[in-house]
């Protein structure tokens, strides 16, 4: 508490004063004496509006005090609260005017002692235990040698490109089934928070796919994002999440990039009023040619723009995948892949914040399968000099 409330009402019917200027008083004088902070208690009434707020008691042994917790911050969190739940949460207190009553509005809450995700992970395991998807009549014995693998993932993913190469290396005979799925992992999730601490107000995620990031990520529910695909992906991304909500501002543009005319007046609209923007090409450069990489390079070089976060593919990976998945990738083949790596984007005036191949990143984040992960600890090739191993990489570049 900053101060002491100074709120006085001495004498005997002089002063008078109505019921709603001595709330409106302590309504002035708290926000002007007590910031946000943290309150621990335990949770009690807790219900979720049809609104999709949340609202509940956090008591103690002596008081209680009545929480909401907007959709926008409740959305965020990734545990179930319930009743019985200590808690610690992080608000601000207000009256709340219409019944002259003290309320907490929450923005963020946590489990004490425990951290979200683990609790997290303990409700998702009793509710699968309740399902009975964990008894052993149901576990069947892994075969020695399957003889066919399926892989569902990103076309351009470090999970497919390394299985892949794997695969082929150690069991030429081995049946792969692929089915491509364009989603974007968690990789990116630390440098776009970065990116917004330092100032970034807007992120233009091009050739999108499913990326569902806007609904995941820990982001400011005023914070613009702007997605850009052909017409008919962002129809299908449209209707498969018609029934969640995004956690920040988003807006989806139907666009073909390859057209130059489309794509700049793309930009000059979904730039508007941004300052320090960030722009995603993650899982498009591999299939452009040089010329159009290029000319994305050049369009995306304005002064809205702070940051180009990007990957790209190594030639020994575009050799061994246009190879070994040519029925697959008929129609997509790989295409870009820069002899002299992170050099080529230098050479286009840009400038590399970091850099990280996505090998070592899919091992930091666990995603790899245990009997790969001794391959993230080899010798990583040189970004500018990749040679022709079979690797892929993701840069933050800025200019």
């Amino acid at each position: 508490m900053a101060g002491q409330l100074n709120l006085s009402l001495r004498g005997h019917r002089t002063g008078l004063i109505t019921v709603s200027d001595l709330v409106r008083m302590v309504r002035d004088t708290l926000d002007a004496n007590l910031g946000e902070g943290w309150v621990v208690g335990e949770i009690s009434n807790a219900r979720l509006a049809p609104s999709n707020h949340f609202y509940f008691t956090l008591k103690d042994s002596r008081s209680a005090i009545n929480v909401v917790m907007f959709k926008s911050a409740f959305q965020r969190m990734r545990f179930k609260a319930v009743d019985g739940m200590e808690v610690i949460v992080r608000g601000r207190v207000q009256v709340f005017e219409q019944r002259g009553a003290l309320q907490l509005y929450a923005e963020e809450m946590e489990p004490r002692g425990v951290g979200a995700l683990q609790v997290a992970f303990e409700q998702l395991k009793r509710r699968l235990e309740a399902e009975g998807l964990f008894e052993r009549a149901r576990k069947r014995a892994m075969p020695f040698m399957p003889r066919r693998i399926g892989i569902v993932t990103a076309r351009g993913g470090a999970g497919l490109r390394d299985m892949l190469r794997i695969l082929f290396d150690r069991f030429p005979s081995m049946q792969v089934i692929f089915r491509p799925a364009r989603v974007q992992g968690d990789g990116s999730a630390l440098e776009i928070a970065e990116a917004i601490a330092d100032g970034c107000d807007r992120v233009l995620n091009l050739a999108a796919g499913l990326d569902t990031r806007p609904y995941r990520l820990d982001l400011p529910a005023d914070f613009t994002w702007v997605e850009a695909d052909l017409p008919r992906l962002l129809a299908e991304k449209t209707q498969l999440l018609a029934d969640q909500e995004p956690r920040c501002r988003l807006t989806r543009t139907a666009v073909d990039l390859a057209d130059p005319r489309a794509r700049d007046a793309f930009l000059n609209d979904a730039l508007d009023g941004a300052t320090k923007a960030l722009v995603l090409t993650e899982g498009l450069l591999m299939y452009l040619e040089d010329r159009d990489v290029a000319a994305l390079s050049e369009a995306i070089k304005r002064p809205e723009v702070a940051w180009w976060m990007l990957d790209f593919a190594f030639p020994g990976l575009k050799e061994m995948m246009n190879k070994k998945m040519a029925g697959m990738l008929e129609n997509a083949p790989f295409i870009f892949a820069p002899d002299n790596g992170l050099a080529y984007f230098e050479d286009l005036g840009w400038r590399v914040v970091e850099s990280e191949y996505l090998m070592a990143a899919a091992n930091r984040f666990r995603r790899l399968p245990i009997f790969m992960r001794p391959l993230a600890w080899l010798p990583q090739p040189n970004p500018r000099h990749p040679g022709r191993r079979p690797w892929s990489a993701t840069a933050l570049l800025t200019r």
